[in-house]
């Protein structure tokens, strides 16, 4: 049973010493209102908070949810399943969930006034601008005032809701920090949001931010022609919309794809990217600091480079990146702490790509590394050894 042993050590050795976030059973949904001098309406309110908030000094990003009348529950339960470490590691931080409920969908969501659409009356549309400053001026703040909150925002909304969260990326970038699009309305006014898109994108002004996109597979015109025949080829063809991400929801359509979107939506926009070159060869205070940094930005706390790089490795392998967990693996070997521990999580990236040369040649250096220590430490060498040999017998 030697395999189960090593494989079961490999994975504690990747997460020896890393405190994982907070187990997040999320406590119930609470009522709330805000009345909106901007809107002229009280507008309602559904928050939702991790289980313990109240027993610790933690801050959390917030997930801002439209019509959450519609999909709170949805958008909570994918949130608590994703952050909480059950049956397996977290791959996104915990959040506070912010559902928003307006008087007027039709109004608060569209860009711009189209009176009628296929027998449909939009009389009051083209208040997206108002809603937009209600976000900005009065929502954020009175969250910001009464919970304890980053700096990082999710914006995310379904049908008008998603048109209202595409034209935001689109206008506003810098409203939120990402962007979760569900079956958005494109088709609206003439498809005038691809239009926005066209032109922005002709300039090389596209958002680096993060910005998802789903439909359901079963959707058809005039959704499918605007989202995947217009909006998906021209973001794909756009040099400078690198956190661009488009998903089909196999088998759904309009009205049944929600829930897996906002799974697969928020999964999308936590996904783990390379650090850049100038920043791994740079200045290593810098570079420990970037560790540090985007740990936090995944739900680790922490000012210690080394446990903020195994966590995310930890949260790489979780997520099936790769590639970006042997960066962050050679990162910690060549330049945090040059250890044999850290050689050793670059033997198991390595191992995970299949690139068994390469593994092998760590778990050597791992154990050169180890004997050269003034106290070799046998545990650990024997473990060393025993997992060289467990990968040169895959090698055949």
């Amino acid at each position: 049973m030697k395999v189960i042993r090593i494989a079961a050590l490999v994975s504690l050795l990747l997460t020896l010493g890393v405190a994982a976030p907070a187990s997040t059973d999320f406590a119930d949904v609470t009522e709330a209102e805000i009345t909106s001098a901007i809107l002229d309406e009280t507008v309602a309110l559904r928050i939702a908070l991790p289980v313990g908030y109240e027993g610790t000094t933690r801050d959390y990003p917030v997930l801002y949810l439209l019509d959450g009348n519609f999909f709170m529950y949805q958008a909570v339960s994918a949130v608590d399943f994703l952050s909480t470490p059950r049956y397996m590691n977290a791959v996104i931080p915990s959040h506070i969930v912010v559902g928003i409920t307006t008087r007027d969908r039709n109004h608060d969501l569209t860009p711009t006034h189209d009176a009628e659409y296929d027998g449909m009356a939009f009389p009051t549309s083209g208040g997206a601008e108002d809603f937009r400053h209600f976000l900005v001026d009065e929502l954020i703040p009175f969250v910001d005032a009464n919970y304890r909150t980053t700096d990082r925002r999710i914006l995310a909304g379904w049908s008008l809701g998603g048109l209202f969260t595409t034209w935001t990326y689109l206008a506003h970038p810098k409203t939120f920090d990402s962007y979760l699009a569900i079956s958005p309305s494109l088709w609206w006014d003439d498809m005038v949001v691809c239009g926005m898109a066209r032109e922005i994108a002709a300039n090389g002004g596209l958002s680096p931010r993060r910005l998802t996109v789903t439909l359901g597979g079963l959707e058809r015109a005039p959704m499918d022609e605007s989202v995947e025949g217009t909006f998906v080829p021209l973001m794909e063809g756009a040099d400078d919309a690198t956190g661009f991400d488009h998903i089909e929801i196999v088998g759904e359509g309009h009205n049944t794809s929600p829930l897996i979107a906002l799974h697969k939506g928020l999964v999308s926009l936590h996904r783990m990217t390379a650090l850049p070159d100038e920043i791994v060869e740079g200045d290593l205070t810098v570079l420990k600091q970037r560790l540090v940094d985007k740990a936090l930005g995944h739900g680790l706390r922490t000012n210690d480079p080394d446990e903020a790089g195994r966590f995310l490795i930890k949260l790489a392998v979780e997520q099936g990146t790769y590639e970006i967990g042997m960066q962050l693996a050679r990162i910690l070997a060549d330049r945090v702490t040059v250890s044999p521990r850290s050689m050793v999580a670059v033997g198991e990236m390595a191992f995970r790509l299949n690139r068994y040369e390469d593994s092998t040649a760590a778990f050597r250096t791992a154990i050169a590394r180890e004997k050269a220590r003034d106290e070799p430490d046998p545990q650990e060498l024997k473990f060393f050894e025993e997992y060289l040999e467990w990968v040169l017998a895959r090698m055949g």
